[in-house]
């Protein structure tokens, strides 16, 4: 995997500012793809430009699609609609945007370079009062004239008190636990070099501070989530990543090498796993007690028209009540879950012209096992700006927001632990 190289390519937070950049709305509708082939148009784009409060209407046409459009229809335009308003917490520009907009300036420089794509960059806490971000301070390369030199650091936010605080330098990636324990990355020295492997532990530290190192051995860890008091993390190795399940102190097993870590059942006991090692490639199904799979389902047949197969499921789903959803390579994939029996169910696949990179991170939104939430960069030369997106799998429709944005970075706060009360 390489997650460490990563680094040279990691986005850069610049500078910020304190207004909500504006929003512009476009109604994309859809037909479905588990019954009949996917077709996916652009039907009325609405702007709703939050800091003059003016809404307005174009129409844009063909945006996605796979095959031949069908005949227009345009959908009621919902410039006010909250369906249409940005759900999640997201950190950009500097800042920590609160689902309603509020904005709170940031202290860290906003970094997941080390990190990869398999653990967020923020983090909320179960109470939903708080925000764990991971941050990167630049220092003075040594070594090699390419090499990347910094401090990683993990910083927490206090919603409640607009506190922005030092939790630990020389950590990254984090999972918080419904009871308030966190578990993190320690490295062995603070700062990275970008020209050693950066090696350290896995440190579980309660909310009163004790703290116990989980791991047996120093090496090159990455904290992914918990799944009930089981924590799960990855081990980068040459070439690839191999996932990893703690019990305790120094009780590892190993869930797979080269396997993602896609969501966790809701209650902590499961969860869904891409197996990308093997051929075909899989999505599996695990008991988190015992480490077996419970079942799984192969991704080169899918069994769902328009789409012939799926070469990858990616890190940041989501599970509710017997659905889960995920990226891929191909678009949005809601997942089947009865029992032990795990199938697609639908694929809402996008044109690579509309979006050149799938969109990231899917999660359902609150009651719901049908609509979804995500995110998608959009590059232009050397331009970036990120879209938002709420899909609707019951009525093949997405809304998508392009936000405004003088930042090359982007994050979603999402807590990927299981289960939790109440937030996240």
């Amino acid at each position: 995997m390489g997650i460490e190289r990563q680094l040279r390519d990691s986005l850069r937070r610049s500078a910020g500012s304190l207004g909500e950049p504006s929003l512009r709305w476009e109604a994309v509708e859809t037909r479905p793809q588990s019954a009949a082939r996917s077709w996916v148009r652009v039907s009325i784009a609405v702007v709703v430009a939050f800091s003059i409060a003016i809404a307005s209407f174009v129409i844009l046409r063909d945006a996605f699609s796979r095959g031949p459009s069908p005949a227009t229809v345009a959908p009621t335009p919902r410039p006010t609609d909250t369906s249409v308003h940005v759900p999640f917490e997201n950190l950009r520009n500097g800042h920590l945007y609160q689902a309603g907009g509020q904005a709170q300036p940031l202290v860290g420089e906003l970094s997941g370079g080390l990190m990869g794509w398999v653990s967020p960059v923020g983090v909320d806490s179960p109470d939903g009062t708080k925000v764990a971000y991971n941050a990167w301070t630049a220092v003075a390369a040594t070594g090699s004239a390419n090499s990347i030199a910094g401090t990683p650091s993990i910083r927490v936010i206090d919603t409640t008190t607009s506190s922005d605080t030092l939790f630990e330098e020389g950590a990254f990636s984090l999972a918080w636990r419904r009871d308030g324990i966190i578990a993190y990355f320690r490295g062995r020295t603070k700062t990275y070099t970008g020209v050693s492997p950066y090696q350290g532990d896995i440190v579980v530290r309660a909310p009163g501070g004790a703290e116990t190192t989980w791991s047996a051995q120093s090496d090159r860890y990455i904290v992914a989530a918990w799944a009930g008091k089981t924590l799960l993390a990855y081990r980068e190795l040459e070439g690839g990543h191999e996932l990893l399940a703690f019990d305790g102190p120094g009780q590892e097993r190993s869930l797979g090498t080269n396997s993602t870590l896609i969501t966790v059942s809701p209650d902590g006991t499961m969860a869904l796993v891409f197996d990308g090692g093997a051929y075909p490639p899989t999505v599996r199904l695990v008991d988190i007690a015992s480490g077996k799979d419970l079942g799984s389902a192969d991704l080169l047949s899918v069994g769902v028209d328009g789409v012939d197969s799926i070469q990858f499921l990616g890190y940041g789903g989501d599970w509710v009540g017997e659905y889960a959803v995920a990226e891929s390579d191909v678009g949005l994939v809601r997942l089947h879950i009865v029992g032990v029996h795990v199938s697609v169910s639908d694929v809402m696949a996008f044109k690579r012209s509309a979006f050149p990179i799938q969109p990231h991170e899917p999660h359902f939104l609150p009651g719901s096992d049908s609509k979804v939430y995500a995110w998608a960069p959009m590059d232009s030369g050397n331009v970036r700006t990120y879209r938002y997106l709420i899909c609707n799998f019951a009525t093949t429709s997405c809304d998508v927001g392009e936000v405004d944005t003088n930042d090359t970075m982007f994050a979603e706060v999402h807590n990927p632990s299981r289960p939790l009360s109440g937030h996240g």
